[in-house]
């Protein structure tokens, strides 16, 4: 099993700002971007003009999208084509005088595109420049003036590139806090619940049914008041350990509080979750954890069954868990086919 992560892959670590980010741009383009189209039109620059307008009319209307509580009509990564289309277009009037619009751009992207799209947009703007540099401005300044003016924009993309790479960084690790056991780095009960309800929202579309496992270490509370508390944190660790070697990389380990586990076991039937929760407890009962004692576990196996809850699911593998305790621990017991009291089926072995 996998350790521990927040597959975020390519996180669009500003997405919960984007609105207030589209608002503020919106008014920006309205107060500063319209009036420089107007001037554009007033001066014969049609390209020039066409392109700022292009820019002011996705903001806003985006923009007036997210106030009606809808999708972004138009992919904010559209913007990419105004915005190279204009620093073109800056060939007709002077060409350091549009130049100066490629720094706010590069900022730009970095506050609306997730961060790998953002870096590639850089890319293709610092290379715009270049070229145009190497095609406009005057032979004698040429590398003087255009090699500062590449090695500036690309500053400035590498600039905003790091800032994203730190905000991502935060916001992972305030994730991790809020969905990981810090003793055992096993994920925590809220992400469970998270987890589990998802797995349930996906068998109802048709997903096979996933199971969990239960598992409680026998006689931990003797343990940990015979060895003391440090001894018991780390016995706690190493059978985090274990489960997890011994779990596929698709399986997920939550600690619900104390000594019990759940272990969430996608796309597996009750035979096969079966297959696994033996393969823990006879794993855990080899190993020797602390000197001259046994260690071992009681493992409750639930299959997801149709129109069972997120309680429902957890109670019958609770349920499970407490059959193989009372059978003598060391146990692994499932809701299968045979009815016993109370409504619970159960298998043991081990």
């Amino acid at each position: 099993m996998q350790q521990n992560s927040d597959d975020d892959g390519d996180l669009d670590i500003l997405l919960p700002y984007r609105s207030r980010i589209v608002y503020s741009l919106a008014v920006a383009s309205l107060l500063i971007f319209l009036p420089f189209a107007i001037n554009n039109l007033l001066q014969g620059q049609w390209l020039l003009a066409g392109a700022t307008s292009a820019i002011v009319f996705i903001l806003v209307f985006d923009a007036l999208a997210i106030y009606r509580g809808r999708q972004l009509p138009i992919p904010l990564w559209v913007l990419v084509f105004p915005v190279i289309g204009g620093l073109v277009a800056t060939t007709l009037i002077p060409f350091y005088m549009g130049l100066a619009w490629t720094y706010p751009a590069l900022v730009l992207f970095c506050f609306i595109l997730p961060r790998r799209m953002a870096s590639l947009v850089a890319f293709l703007l610092v290379l715009t420049v270049a070229i145009l540099s190497a095609l406009l401005i005057p032979e004698d300044v040429r590398w003087r003036v255009g090699s500062r003016l590449v090695a500036t924009m690309a500053l400035t993309a590498l600039l905003g590139n790091i800032f994203l790479g730190i905000i991502a960084d935060l916001q992972r690790k305030l994730r991790r806090q809020t969905i990981i056991d810090p003793l055992t780095d096993a994920y925590n009960r809220r992400h469970m619940d998270a987890v589990l309800g998802e797995a349930i929202a996906r068998a109802a579309r048709g997903t096979p049914a996933p199971s969990l496992l239960m598992i409680d270490i026998d006689h931990f509370k003797r343990i940990n008041d015979q060895y003391g508390h440090a001894a018991g944190d780390e016995l706690l660790r190493q059978v985090t350990a274990l489960v997890r070697r011994e779990g596929r990389s698709t399986d997920k380990l939550f600690r619900c509080g104390g000594e019990e586990f759940v272990l969430y076991l996608p796309e597996t039937d009750a035979a096969g979750a079966r297959i696994v929760a033996d393969g823990i407890r006879s794993t855990i009962a080899k190993v020797p954890l602390l000197p001259g004692v046994s260690v071992t576990v009681s493992i409750g196996v639930s299959m997801l069954q149709a129109g069972d809850s997120l309680d429902d699911w957890l109670r019958f593998g609770d349920e499970a868990l407490y059959r193989a305790k009372e059978s003598g621990r060391n146990q692994v017991c499932s809701r299968e086919s045979a009815p016993l009291a109370g409504g619970l089926t159960l298998s043991a072995s081990g």
